[in-house]
């Protein structure tokens, strides 16, 4: 049966790119479908693109949609319930996106296989003068870069090749398909974003790092705050200085932002981008929104720059 197949060769992921740990599914052998959960929704639409009509395999995103900072998210019993029953496999972005991550991948656990996108790809390197801050080190919001989720697309074949060899063919045509889907869409949107060349930008949250460098902006300020966190009182007023001593053009913030902040940033006389950072999509918009979260981040950069 299928699920023999996939025990066996667990022991032999080590040997990929993508990182595996565990030995085992947890489903019944007598379950015929291959049940794999991707952690966030980003990972979630990344890896459906490469899994698109392999019989007997389901792919749902585990995490629910978050306002504030993927990094925080702590695992829950619905996390834990679905899989303990229902998961063959866990696909992970890995580089500190998931603080679960440890948990489902060391070695005590023979429970799960997990795969990890990101393990060997080349990541932004932030820097910080703050304690245990996020911006330092390894940044692993890759998939706001259409080139970086390329690799990740990579990454997603050749670890479900090896995890399910049975459809090889189709997991490689797959990731053909969507690197070549992921190309055009990269064109499409550099084709006409050639304004933002050179703009300077400030960074008010981590993941907008790879949208400013994606579209040649220059991130010259950075001020260091969560995914959906509010500034108050002297906070503000040093988000303000930071931008007017940076002389930025364009500010990249969340989608989901407090509008109390948005609003006095605004009114400070600056012009303003809310980039959608995809922690708020859910698996039923499919990999369709991840493109369209594409499209609408180039959009809000092209209205902000032109003023419009």
């Amino acid at each position: 049966m299928k699920q023999n197949k996939f025990k066996r060769l667990l022991l032999m992921i080590t040997i990929l790119v993508c990182t595996l740990s565990g030995c085992k599914p947890i489903v019944e052998e007598t379950e015929k479908n291959l049940t794999i959960y991707s952690s966030f929704y980003p990972i979630y639409a990344l890896t459906s693109l490469v899994t698109r009509d392999v019989p007997d395999m389901t792919i749902h995103c585990l995490v629910e949609p978050q306002d504030g900072c993927l990094r925080d998210y702590q695992i829950s019993d619905r996390d834990l319930y679905l899989l303990a029953y229902s998961a063959d496999a866990v696909v992970l972005a890995g580089s500190g996106l998931e603080s679960f991550a440890d948990a489902l991948t060391s070695e005590s656990n023979t429970q799960i296989a997990a795969l990890k996108l990101l393990e060997g790809l080349d990541l932004y390197q932030g820097h910080s003068d703050e304690d245990e801050s996020h911006f330092e080190g390894a940044n692993p919001y890759l998939y706001l870069s259409i080139d970086g989720a390329i690799r990740m697309i990579e990454n997603a074949e050749s670890g479900l090749s090896v995890l399910d060899p049975d459809y090889e063919e189709l997991y490689h045509k797959n990731a053909n398909r969507a690197i070549e889907e992921l190309t055009a869409l990269r064109d499409e949107l550099l084709a006409k974003t050639s304004i933002l060349n050179g703009k300077r930008a400030a960074i008010l949250a981590e993941p907008l790092f790879y949208v400013a460098k994606m579209y040649g902006m220059d991130a010259v300020c950075t001020v260091e705050r969560e995914c959906g966190q509010a500034l108050y009182g002297s906070e503000i007023d040093d988000c303000l200085n930071a931008l007017a001593e940076s002389q930025v053009d364009v500010v990249l913030i969340e989608k989901q932002a407090p509008l109390k902040l948005v609003n006095a940033i605004s009114d400070a006389g600056y012009t303003i981008a809310k980039i959608d950072c995809m922690n708020t999509h859910t698996e039923k918009e499919g990999a369709e929104g991840y493109f369209a979260a594409h499209r609408a981040n180039a959009n809000a950069l092209i209205e902000a720059i032109k003023g419009e």
